[in-house]
């Protein structure tokens, strides 16, 4: 899946942009960001965390309305997961929930986290909130399966 010729002209003003900070204007964040997702793709999981820590540093909220910043978030919750760091990832899922109390895939990952967690009864609380913003999505047929909803 991974591949190093995604986006090769983005990732070079992206990482100049990363090891120059001094930069924080829109195309710059746009530019690290995309870097950050095409790492994370990469299975580049420490730089891509490293990369969406220091965007999460910078004033994103120019940028929308919490979508870039839910985004990266979530990017960031993956990179925790994938490095076995479940509490890390449920606070970045968490902190995406308190930008868009409907975010049913950040409800979706928190569920995922407490079941890895052992924690059943409130993997089921967060698929109910999953499912009551989204009752049909087949995607969360894990969920109703997993917990015998």
């Amino acid at each position: 899946m991974a591949s190093n010729n995604v986006l090769p002209f983005y990732h070079q003003k992206a990482l100049n942009s990363f090891f120059n900070k001094a930069d924080a204007s829109t195309e710059n964040i746009k530019l690290r960001y995309e870097k950050m997702r095409s790492i994370y793709y990469q299975d580049r999981i420490q730089e891509a965390l490293e990369l969406a820590n220091s965007l999460l540093q910078l004033n994103l909220k120019s940028m929308g309305k919490g979508y870039l910043e839910s985004s990266i978030l979530h990017y960031k919750g993956g990179c925790h997961t994938q490095l076995g760091e479940f509490k890390s990832a449920l606070s970045c899922y968490k902190q995406i929930t308190e930008i868009n109390r409907v975010n049913n895939s950040a409800w979706a990952a928190i569920t995922l986290i407490y079941l890895k967690l052992g924690k059943k009864d409130k993997a089921e609380q967060a698929a109910n909130k999953a499912l009551e913003i989204f009752p049909d999505e087949k995607q969360f047929d894990f969920m109703r399966i997993e917990l015998n909803l």
